[in-house]
């Protein structure tokens, strides 16, 4: 009942195909493998995707508000059909590129923020309806000189670009 309990998917799936709260005493760290189903994921703490695929028939991870999002590593990973949420703190780091289709989104969610640090891209390339990153709350890029490439960003809220270049 102490210290952070860690839910590492590294090579293969969670189906969730129900309602899941991950409370503050908890992790979840995507490396591989992937989540899958048509459930709803409350993280409260922090999820980490490293790796591997996001993709389903609707489900959604939403990071809370007070809790973090931290996409990075360098393998490659997919965004199907799957939503990505962050209401709290979120960045996305690397020079990585994720793959999406079948209206897979990321959304920072009124009140969230997410930094894009380093040069990672967002390719639609796996057919379907079109990928959007959604924006409500704020998106910053301050720690690249280079390129991050991000089609189907939908802004609503605010876009911060202090270094580098954001393309559209």
């Amino acid at each position: 009942t102490s210290g952070t309990q860690t839910l590492s998917i590294g090579t293969q799936t969670l189906t969730m195909n129900d309602s899941v709260l991950v409370n503050a005493n908890g992790a979840v760290s995507v490396s591989g493998g992937g989540i899958a189903g048509t459930g709803a994921m409350a993280v409260a703490s922090s999820f980490s995707w490293t790796g591997g695929n996001l993709v389903a028939t609707g489900a959604r991870v939403r990071v809370l508000a007070g809790g973090s999002l931290s996409i990075g590593g360098t393998t490659a990973r997919t965004i199907n059909n799957f939503g990505l949420e962050v209401a709290g703190a979120g960045t996305w780091t690397g020079t990585h590129a994720i793959s999406s289709g079948s209206g897979g989104r990321v959304t920072v969610l009124a009140g969230g923020t997410m930094g894009l640090q380093g040069d990672p891209n967002w390719v639609y390339n796996q057919g379907g309806a079109v990928s959007v990153l959604e924006v409500f709350g704020t998106l910053s890029r301050t720690t690249s000189t280079g390129t991050a490439i991000v089609p189907g960003l939908a802004v609503t809220g605010s876009v911060n670009v202090a270094t580098g270049t954001l393309e559209a």
